[in-house]
């Protein structure tokens, strides 16, 4: 299906020529959303293991199911695991396991980064709608903002939320603005895949049906 979406928008890779061309004509705003990248991963991941601590009850369930896919308990990714959250939502906690072994930085990891892809999108979205200034407050504010680091840096699934709303809604409305038929395909994407990760992600959707129903009153 997106193969055939793409080729009938005769789309393709930009060439090499054309991102150096684009990295060179934003690199000021490009180091500007890389140093806001940075700052939120510092605060997400410093003395991870300890802050907060000690492990809660629902980040040893996370590590559990984690583990359950790396030993091969769990075949069927398309039904429900530990607290009726989809299997695929456990899959990033698993790879991740993999990568630096059974550990409460292993698993609570996964959420720092959530946490800070979700700066960067609140950053995309902001500038999309309101322009560069906005969205570098937007985005500054979101980096020190106490709760969202809280649970960035806890290994609960709900801070996916946060970035799945904000990548949504930032693609959906670039996608109006530009009427491009691949901008609708990625809108499309990361609003479908909201059903495989946290449950409460899914009210992106109501959301994102919504920013349509607003746009089409408009």
């Amino acid at each position: 299906y997106i193969s055939a979406i793409l080729v009938l928008a005769k789309w393709y890779w930009p060439s090499r020529a054309r991102v150096l061309a684009w990295r060179h004509d934003n690199r000021l705003e490009f180091l500007v959303v890389l140093c806001l990248a940075a700052a939120a991963l510092a605060a997400r991941v410093i003395d991870l293991p300890w802050l907060p601590y000690a492990m809660g009850n629902d980040e040893g369930q996370v590590g559990l199911a984690a583990l359950k896919i790396l030993n091969g308990e769990t075949t069927n990714f398309f039904t429900a695991n530990w607290a009726a959250q989809p299997s695929w939502s456990f899959v990033p906690n698993a790879a991740m396991i993999s990568i630096l072994g059974i550990n409460l930085t292993a698993i609570r990891l996964v959420s720092a980064i959530y946490g800070t892809l979700a700066v960067v999108c609140l950053y995309l979205l902001a500038r999309e709608a309101f322009g560069r200034e906005v969205a570098f407050l937007a985005a500054l504010g979101l980096v020190g903002l106490a709760w969202h680091i809280h649970f960035s840096r806890l290994a609960f699934h709900n801070i996916i939320d946060s970035l799945t709303v904000t990548a949504a809604l930032w693609l959906t409305y670039r996608a109006f603005k530009s009427g491009q038929l691949t901008d609708y395909l990625w809108a499309g994407l990361i609003t479908g895949s909201v059903m495989y990760t946290y449950v409460g992600s899914r009210l992106v959707v109501l959301l994102i049906l919504g920013l349509v129903t607003f746009s089409l009153l408009r």
